[in-house]
């Protein structure tokens, strides 16, 4: 009976030994690994893999171990989880989902690359955990998005889920549209957009509903918000999306312009009134009547003035309360009869910037581009003190831009009644209502390189940036409004003069 007893507490031991239930090293490791410090637990596990090698938990642990010290070999890490395996087959799936959660850290800290190699590994141990790998990924998505106006991080992780299960494309397509309801409505409107139109590419789903956020839209502006000119864009998306609707926003532009039209905001029932037309031609003939209703509102005056410099002649115009040149500056000199200094090749014009020197060029050093288009000019010859424009007149700051294009409608329209009623490629022209007739003269890169001519124009402004750039404005072909940005001093554009 003693001999019995012996050996059953031998078999105890030996299994106590081998699991490592009860070993000081186990334990102390644990503790260490709970506090994150990994690197002091890897001598109890060496140790406790030194004295018993059969212990599958030693090893998975210093694998563990290893896995969250950054700068380990790979191999290493495997080798002695594979060991584990090989001891304990129960390790398979528990190794499996090590990788997968340390695949979402990773994505959490936004390294993706190295994520993916960690969800490949935990796909390799356990396969059949993918699906619930997936919805890891995508609760995190969705608890960015809820703390973030980040749209774009959410929409990665949500790209990165269907990847690894397309199952979860209906769920993106739910979650996405519901982010866009809540972006817009806390004024988020582009953001919210952004995830709209991600969630009917994945999943058409919800394309009425994004039509309908569109069309909504659109009206607060007119009806709400007072943008009105900002709202084609939400309603041609709409039209994008449900292209059978479009006599019905025929109808809608109609009855705005009536409104505006009432109003005495002639401006707008014309813009509204085209619309009308662009979208059901039966409406052409109430416009025509209309148009004939009202003659041209922005023109008032105009005339012609002479550079004493060098005896050239402008013409202006009056548009609001500012008198505009009509075509761009074309002299050599400052107002003091110093030259300003015509540079020619790529290299001398690189250098005049990079020393801050005052210089004038033709469009690809052609005169004959000169005669149509005036010269362009890099920003340091629009800030030297001795001055550019002719006596009376001046270089307009970016404020006084925003003043004429604010009077014109706002930035969205008015290129077009500021663009010349010819020369634009690919039927790019203006209307020129203003008067301003801006001509596509291109310009010159800091490097001496031409481009763009017949497609843009583009106007500096007296006023700075930042000491490498300062404000301008542009015309494009492709677009009907006014683009306010800004461009290295050292480039050469167009030049307009204000009076004082």
């Amino acid at each position: 009976m003693k001999k019995k007893i012996y050996h059953i507490i031998i078999i105890v031991i030996s299994t106590w030994i081998i699991c490592g239930c009860n070993s000081k090293e186990i334990k102390k490791a644990k503790e260490y690994m709970d506090a994150a410090m990994y690197t002091e637990a890897i001598p109890y596990l060496e140790l406790e893999i030194q004295d018993n090698p059969k212990n599958a938990e030693a090893s998975f642990l210093l694998g563990k171990c290893y896995l969250e010290i950054e700068g380990h070999e790979q191999e290493k890490i495997e080798k002695l989880f594979n060991r584990a395996i090989l001891l304990d087959d129960d390790y398979r799936d528990i190794i499996g989902s090590v990788f997968y959660d340390k695949a979402i850290e990773l994505y959490k800290k936004k390294n993706d690359f190295k994520a993916k190699e960690y969800y490949e590994y935990g796909l390799e141990y356990f396969p059949t955990a993918t699906t619930e790998f997936a919805q890891k990924v995508f609760d995190y998505a969705v608890e960015f998005s809820e703390t973030s106006t980040d749209v774009d991080r959410p929409i990665e992780l949500f790209q990165i889920v269907d990847k690894i299960s397309p199952e979860f494309k209906t769920q993106i397509a739910d979650r996405t549209y519901s982010l866009a309801t809540k972006f817009i409505e806390k004024g988020f409107v582009n953001e919210g957009f952004t995830y709209a139109d991600f969630g009917i590419k994945y999943d058409p789903k919800h394309i009425e509903d994004v039509a309908n956020l569109y069309l909504k839209y659109g009206k607060e502006l007119v009806e709400k918000l007072n943008e009105p000119y900002k709202s084609i864009k939400y309603f041609e998306e709409h039209i994008k999306l449900r292209p059978g609707e479009k006599q019905k926003l025929a109808s809608l532009f109609n009855r705005y312009a009536k409104e505006f039209e009432e109003k005495d905001n002639i401006e707008l029932l014309f813009f509204f009134g085209k619309k009308c037309v662009e979208y059901d031609n039966n409406y052409k003939e109430w416009f025509t009547e209309t148009e004939q209703k009202h003659e041209p509102i922005y023109r008032s005056d105009s005339g012609i003035f002479t550079d004493s410099r060098d005896g050239q002649k402008y013409k202006w115009v009056k548009i609001g309360n500012q008198v505009w040149s009509t075509r761009n500056l074309d002299v050599t000199t400052f107002r003091n009869g110093d030259q300003i200094q015509q540079v020619k090749t790529d290299e001398e014009w690189e250098k005049a910037g990079a020393y801050k020197q005052p210089a004038w060029c033709y469009y690809d050093n052609n005169p004959v581009n000169g005669e149509k288009y005036g010269k362009l000019y890099n920003w340091y010859a629009v800030n030297d003190p001795r001055g550019l424009s002719p006596l009376g007149w001046h270089i307009p700051s970016d404020a006084e831009w925003t003043e004429l294009t604010d009077y014109l409608g706002g930035e969205d329209v008015n290129g077009q009644k500021m663009k010349s009623t010819s020369g634009w490629v690919e039927n790019g022209n203006g209307n020129d209502k203003s008067g301003f007739s801006g001509l596509p003269c291109g310009f010159r890169d800091d490097d001496g390189a031409f481009g763009y001519i017949g497609e843009y124009g583009i106007w500096w402004s007296s006023t700075e940036r930042h000491a490498y750039a300062a404000w301008n404005r542009d015309l494009s072909f492709s677009n009907v409004g006014v683009y306010r940005g800004d461009s290295g001093k050292a480039q050469g554009l167009s030049v307009r003069c204000l009076r004082d």
